[in-house]
Parts: C-alpha cells; sequence; structure tokens
C-alpha cells in the first residue's frame, strides 16, 4: 500500500524529499511475465492502489538553536508531498513555550502542493531582551487532513553580555570612581584600579584579589598590611603556603597562616618541622608520593624548579585520579588548571568542570567528550558550537546507529547511511524506508542485506527495479536458502536465473525442477535456460544421461565434458 509521505525538515539540517516511486517489476523486455506464485509480491506496490490518506508517515526532525536575549535567528524548512497526488489547505499550528517567539503570525497556510514537490517556508525565533537565560522548547505542526509533520524546537538562551557605562561621562570624581571600583570588582579586572585618583587604589587590588585569589594580584599591592591580609586571607582559606610565605614584617600572621595550613595536612608532619624551604619541599614532594595523597603537594610553596612550579609537578603525578574538581585549584600555573579541568570533566563526567574552563572551544570539547564517553546523544545539546554539535551527533549516527540517534544528524548522506546501518542492525525493512532515495545503493544494501538474512523476499522486491544486480542477489541468496524454486522467477538476468534453479534442483536431487522454469527465453542467450539448468546438475552428479536431454551441441558437449 503506498502512502502519503508529509516531510517537515529544517533546512540547516539539508534535509530533501522523500521520493516514493510505484515498485514493482517493471517493464522487461528481456523476461515473458513470470506465472502467479504462491507469495505474492506485486500487491505490495500495485501503482493502481490509491493513496492511503489516513495513515500518514509523518518524519519529524529535532532543532536546536542558540540565542542571546534580545536576538533573532532566522531558518527555514521544507514541506515536501511524496504522494502520488496533489494535497491541499496545508496548515501550520504553534505550541510549547516559544510559541510566540516564532514568527510570522501565523505562518502562511499552503493552499496546495503537487505530487512531488516541496515547498520551503521561513520563519524566525526572536527572544525578548527581559528573557532570562536557560532551554525552552515548542514545535511547529504542518497539517493536511489526518497529515502532518512536526519539528521540536529547543532554544538554548544566552544571557545577554553585560553594559559597559562609560564611567568618564559621570558628573564628579567620586562617582566616576566608585563606578570604575565597581568595573574592576565585577569584572575582577585588576589593572582597572589603577585608573581610581579619589578612591584607594589598593583598597581595590585587595578586594579584586581576595575575588581572584591569585597570588600574583596580592604583590601587587603597595601597602605592606593590606597585602599581608590579602595574602594571609587566601592562604588560610585555600590551604596554600605559597600566600602564607609571601607574608612580610609579621611574623605572628605569617605563623597563623602557616599553621592553618600545616594543620590541614596532618600527613605532612614529617616534614613541617624543616626550616629550610627546599629540603622541607623536598621531603613533602616525597612523602605525597609514598603516602599517595596529592593534598600533601597543596603545602608545597611557589617555588620554581627547571621553570615549573614544584607544585604543580607535584600535583602532576595524581591529575588523572583527583577525586574532586576543586583539586584543580591547586595548581598555581592557570594553564594547568584549565587542563586538569578539562581532564576531570571528560573522566568524571563532570558539567560543572566544563563549564568553568575559560576557553569556549574547550567547553564545547569537554561537553562532546563527555556525550561520547558517557555513550548519550542528548549531551551533544550541550556544545553550543554547531558545527561541533553536529560533530558529536554524526559520531553517534555512525559509531551507534538507531533511529534517535540518526533524526538529529544535518549532513543528509550521513543521515541516510546511518539510517542504513540501524536498520541493518535492528533487521527492520522500515527504517530503510526512512533513507528516503529508492534508487540509492545505501537504500538499497539495506533492503539486500535484510532480506538475504531474514529470508524474506518481499524485502528483496522492495529493491529499486532497475537495480537488477543487486535484486537478483537478493532474491536468489533467499531462494537458496528456502530451497524456493518459485522465488527464482523474480530474477531479471539469466546468469542468475539458471544457477538460482540449478542449485535448488542439485540439493533436492532432482533434476525435474529444472523443468519448473517459467522463462524460456532470454536475450542474447541463444537457447532454453532450462538446458543450462541440466548441464549444471549433471556435471555436479556426474550424470552424462541427463546431458541427452539437451538441445544444443555445443551446451550438451560442454555438459558431457563437465560430467
Amino acid at each position: 500500500m503506498k502512502k502519503l509521505f508529509l516531510l517537515v525538515a529544517v533546512a540547516v539540517a539539508l534535509a530533501g524529499c522523500v521520493e516514493i516511486t510505484p515498485k514493482g517489476n517493471g517493464p522487461d523486455t528481456n523476461q515473458s511475465p513470470p506465472p502467479q506464485l504462491p507469495i505474492d509480491l506485486n500487491d505490495l506496490f500495485d501503482a493502481n492502489q490509491p493513496v492511503d490518506q489516513n495513515q500518514p508517515v509523518v518524519l519529524p526532525l529535532n532543532f536546536f538553536t542558540a540565542i542571546e536575549a534580545g536576538s533573532s535567528d532566522l531558518n527555514n524548512f521544507s514541506v515536501c508531498n511524496n504522494s502520488a497526488q496533489a494535497i491541499s489547505n496545508i496548515i501550520f499550528s504553534k505550541t510549547g513555550e516559544i510559541a510566540g517567539w516564532i514568527t510570522p503570525e501565523p505562518i502562511p497556510a499552503i493552499a496546495s502542493l503537487g505530487a512531488g514537490q516541496c515547498q520551503q517556508e521561513n520563519f524566525t525565533i526572536t527572544v525578548a531582551d527581559s528573557q532570562a537565560a536557560g532551554n525552552f522548547a515548542g514545535s511547529i505542526t504542518a497539517t493536511s487532513g489526518t497529515n502532518s509533520g512536526t519539528i521540536n524546537i529547543s532554544v538554548q538562551v544566552m544571557p545577554q553580555p553585560p553594559q559597559v557605562i562609560d564611567c568618564s561621562t559621570l558628573e564628579n570624581q567620586t562617582k566616576i570612581d566608585q563606578c570604575i571600583l565597581n568595573q574592576a570588582v565585577t569584572g575582577k579586572n585588576f589593572a582597572k584600579c589603577n585608573e581610581l585618583i579619589v578612591l584607594d587604589k589598593d583598597e581595590c587590588r585587595k578586594t579584586v584579589a581576595l575575588l581572584s585569589k591569585q597570588l600574583a594580584d596580592c604583590l601587587l599591592i603597595q601597602k605592606k598590611p593590606l597585602r599581608n591580609t590579602c595574602l594571609n586571607t587566601i592562604g588560610a582559606d585555600n590551604k596554600d603556603i605559597a600566600f602564607c610565605n609571601e607574608i612580610v614584617d609579621d611574623e605572628d600572621l605569617k605563623k597563623s597562616c602557616s599553621g592553618i595550613v600545616y594543620g590541614a595536612v596532618p600527613q605532612a608532619s614529617n616534614c613541617t618541622g624543616i626550616e629550610d624551604i627546599v629540603k622541607r619541599e623536598d621531603c613533602l614532594f616525597l612523602e605525597a608520593g609514598t603516602k599517595s595523597d596529592y593534598k600533601i603537594c597543596t603545602v608545597i610553596s611557589g617555588s620554581i624548579r627547571q621553570g615549573i612550579y614544584y607544585r604543580d609537578t607535584c600535583l602532576d603525578r595524581f591529575e588523572s585520579t583527583f577525586p574532586v574538581i576543586s583539586a584543580c585549584s591547586f595548581y598555581i600555573n592557570k594553564d594547568l588548571q584549565q587542563v586538569c579541568l578539562f581532564d576531570f570533566g571528560v573522566r568524571a563526567n563532570s558539567s560543572e568542570a566544563c563549564s568553568a574552563l575559560i576557553d569556549q572551544q574547550k567547553v564545547n570539547e569537554c561537553f562532546k567528550s563527555i556525550a561520547i564517553g558517557a555513550n548519550d546523544q542528548v549531551k551533544c545539546n550541550n556544545v553550543s558550537d554547531k558545527a561541533m554539535r553536529e560533530e558529536c551527533f554524526e559520531y553517534f549516527a555512525k559509531n551507534s546507529p538507531t533511529l534517535d540517534n540518526c533524526a538529529n544528524v544535518a549532513d543528509p548522506y550521513v543521515q541516510k547511511e546511518c539510517y542504513m546501518n540501524a536498520g541493518i542492525a535492528a533487521m527492520d525493512d522500515k527504517i530503510c524506508d526512512k533513507i528516503g532515495d529508492w534508487a540509492s545503493d545505501l537504500q538499497t544494501n539495506c533492503y539486500s542485506q535484510i532480506g538475504k538474512s531474514t529470508n524474506n523476499p518481499n524485502v528483496c522486491d522492495k529493491i529499486y527495479p532497475y537495480n537488477f544486480g543487486q535484486r537478483d542477489g537478493c532474491f536468489k541468496a533467499v531462494a537458496q536458502s528456502k530451497t524456493d524454486y518459485t522465488i527464482c522467477e523474480y530474477i531479471h538476468f539469466p546468469e542468475n536465473y539458471i544457477p538460482c534453479f540449478s542449485s535448488i534442483a542439485i540439493t533436492a536431487g532432482s533434476f525435474g525442477i529444472c523443468d519448473q522454469m517459467a522463462q524460456d527465453y532470454f536475450t542474447g542467450l541463444g537457447y532454453n535456460p532450462k538446458f543450462g539448468c541440466y548441464k549444471d546438475y549433471a556435471i555436479a552428479k556426474h550424470d552424462k544421461a541427463i546431458c541427452e536431454l539437451i538441445g544444443p551441441a555445443d551446451i550438451q558437449a560442454a555438459c558431457k565434458a563437465g560430467a
């Protein structure tokens, strides 16, 4: 039974229309019509049957986009009529949280769409300035009578970048300085503090340093008491001896800071009493390795050995087994912190670690790696970059082909290849139908492998009629497997037709099966194909007497020579 396909596809996915062409044996000048067989394959593709308007086949597509609040995104989709007759009055409806964001309103209806025709429709998604960041969903559905197709749309709303006020336009210096201070603090911009004139630059630096928790920022504070306060606060809070060691002219504060840090790492008690800093840190390095405890490394200061922070060298031995994301913060080198966060995110499937990365490219790579590592295609939606998100979807389409994993792929060939592999894996020819390119090698291979594997001639008959080689191979394999010579009648070429019968005759031990051939003539063959069947049987059974039944002298001679 043919069906009406109503395909709605987002243009960014480059999806085309599914061509549905009446199937069957087609015109054939090389064969006389086969007899009526027990397996009625033609009924599946009777070109005279009416289109069943009550049984639409809907092919949905999921679409994802990321839009900044206050911005819009222009897209388009195609509505295709893949039936054998025109459809009319195609109307569109919108649902979900984003329904009000989609224009035009309404999307203009399509009065009529001819058989095999497609029409493109544009739509815009507009996000208001006031819209909070987050993930939102909705859909567009095209309907004609009882037929419909739906795009499921997911929108990730990104927050607007903060507006930067030009502080110099304010009416007096105090307000200008207050504006600069706010920008320095909110942006953790240490350099902004240098622009202050009325307010204290070092107070600004201390505030920013306490937020950034960077040793270098604390050390740039010129006033010693403020600098020491910064070093003590961060050193004690982060249990980082490097900050404590930089406190000057305040031994009590330095000892207090160091005591808090050392107290946090009782395992290092064998080293903390060593006064010489180099020897103490060598002791800590060795003890961390002996006790397999990365926390001991955190007591090592910011000293540099061979151009590398010694603490970082110590931590590197444990980075691949860090149990918590916070362990990455103990690296002094910020690049190593980022490497640690990336590795932890991928290893622990930690979205928190991925989101903490500074480089957006690395953020996306991290989320992509998580999706692949977790074998969860849904996690690809966390990748904001469209090209990398598509790479993520394609990975699953190629490595784990399923209906769901195929649906989100934008590249038409990759998607069709995915449907082929998914159909073969599931032994489901209905999945092959979704390839939508009847004459293609992908759809042909899909039907052929399933037909052979399931011994189902009905699937073989879904192969494009003029792809004779694949159709013949499929029917021949099924006929031989089922030992059913009637299926051989659907074979087009004599070089496949004859061995199909002869192999079954040989297996059954009955050359009389050769006489059941309905085809008595093939263009270019020059003799009745049953003589070829006799020859194959006689040679296989070493029975020259059967050769006497062959009319053409040359075929008979070859038969006797082989038998």
